[in-house]
């Protein structure tokens, strides 16, 4: 530490600093909003939801903050933003910035609303929609620039940890708070940060909830820190903080310089399927071949995939037909082989009536995964795809950039798309157009929750 200023400062700085972003920050950033309403919503149908939400309402009574996409539910703000970021991860749907490896507005987005209409109900002034933006994309760049620091694989869930720090400055950014209450929130946060990425290994459908425990998290620090409790201030940089404990080393010099500079929304993609994002390259290469050669599932005798470590390690797990749906999005067999078997990967590709499936089952069987070492340890590309015929020919694609990634975004209208079938889905279809209004129309509302009780 060498008596320099704690690390923590200059990320707290940035948050209490940072102007409104830029028109094409912003309009990315709106769809990152948009596109994460939506798999909130459409989260509700999962049934570890509706779990979630049962315990939560034992944690405390209070009318403070919706839970999304559930007409007159509202709870304590802690416990309605728990339960908003369980459904925003549950189907892995929700926007991921690829190069931290980390889904930047789980956490952040769930904080933030459930802070607004909590302060709403406290008679607190209203929060313009601008301001509201302006926090979500400054809580989007920290969340997303810790995790580009890092220089190794994930040891910890990225997405949450990373998160609940994200959170913390994205309400900082929102409350104008001291430099040093800033400070407090960020490390009283830290001190609460959990997530470990066994769940990831083991395929457990516990995975979501870390998202809603380090959002509980981030919104008790920000209250904590405002009575009185502080933590300890070398938290990134020291021989216990962040970068030792939760990752194995990051580029702390190159963390303060990106922050205001570097636009990590801009490198943050909407999720064509609700899977792991590091199976997204290969099933993009698998659809393309399908299409382009009028390809049956029946022709296809076997399939390699060849991908980088980490891919192999997250989403390399053996197919079964007992596989739990929330394990069957982080299998990367089963869902080539439900790609090649449909002709898509949607929220039916998971079902337990899909993976019982013999045909689907068979050929996930026959999908082998070979990991191909390389430089990045957080390298999700490139992925190959061979597909070995019946008759003896094969056909292979090589995916250099994932659907949906900034390199290859999707465009307005199967955002849209997505965005209304996953409102249909969760039962809220008749909400779409104003929700869609409401966020191209944000910098415009003198106050926020005129789009927040949309939800």
């Amino acid at each position: 530490m060498n008596g320099e200023p704690p690390l923590i400062e200059g990320v707290a700085r940035y948050a209490l600093s940072a102007g409104p972003p830029s028109e094409q920050v912003a309009a990315i950033a709106q769809e990152l909003l948009l596109d994460a309403l939506g798999v909130g919503i459409v989260g509700l149908t999962n049934p570890l939801s509706a779990a979630a939400l049962e315990v939560a309402r034992g944690w405390g009574e209070g009318a403070q903050a919706a839970v999304w996409g559930r007409d007159g539910v509202r709870l304590p703000a802690g416990a309605a933003a728990f339960v908003n970021a369980h459904q925003i991860h549950c189907f892995e749907f929700d926007p991921v910035n690829e190069p931290a490896v980390v889904h930047p507005t789980s956490v952040v987005l769930p904080v933030l609303a459930a802070w607004v209409q909590r302060e709403r109900t406290r008679g607190r002034p209203l929060v313009p929609g601008r301001e509201f933006l302006r926090a979500f994309v400054v809580g989007v760049e920290v969340a997303a620039g810790l995790g580009v620091a890092c220089v190794d694989a994930p040891r910890f869930f990225r997405p949450a940890t990373a998160g609940a720090l994200g959170a913390v400055a994205a309400l900082c950014a929102l409350r104008h708070p001291t430099d040093e209450l800033a400070i407090a929130a960020f490390t009283t946060a830290y001190c609460a940060l959990c997530g470990t990425m066994q769940g990831h290994e083991d395929g457990a459908e516990i995975q979501p909830l870390q998202m809603g425990t380090n959002a509980r998290a981030a919104l008790d620090a920000v209250d904590l820190a405002q009575a009185g409790f502080r933590g300890p201030r070398h938290m990134l940089e020291g021989s216990y903080g962040y970068y030792s404990i939760y990752e194995a080393g990051g580029d702390l010099g190159g963390l303060l310089e990106r922050l205001g500079t570097h636009s990590e929304v801009a490198r943050t993609g909407i999720k064509p399927y609700p899977s792991g994002r590091a199976t997204h390259p290969a099933i993009d290469a698998a659809l393309d071949l399908r299409a382009e050669h009028g390809l049956q599932a029946d022709a296809v005798r076997a399939v390699e995939v060849s991908v980088p470590p980490l891919v192999h390690g997250l989403v390399g797990r053996e197919p079964a037909a007992d596989l739990a749906p929330g394990t069957a999005r982080l299998c990367l067999r089963h869902l080539l082989a439900a790609a090649l078997e449909d002709g898509r990967v949607d929220l039916r590709s998971c079902t337990r009536e899909r993976l019982a499936d013999p045909a689907v089952l068979d050929l996930a069987r026959r999908v082998r995964i070979v990991a191909v070492p390389g430089r990045d340890p957080n390298a999700l590309l490139p992925q190959s795809v061979r597909i070995e015929l019946a008759h003896g020919r094969s056909l292979e694609r090589t995916a250099t950039a994932t659907l949906g990634s900034p390199e290859r975004p999707v465009d307005r209208e199967r955002l849209e798309g997505k965005f209304r079938d996953n409102l249909a889905a969760g039962g809220c279809a008749d909400r779409a157009d104003a929700i869609i209004d409401a966020v191209a129309g944000i910098a415009a509302l003198a106050d926020v929750t005129a789009l927040l009780d949309l939800l």
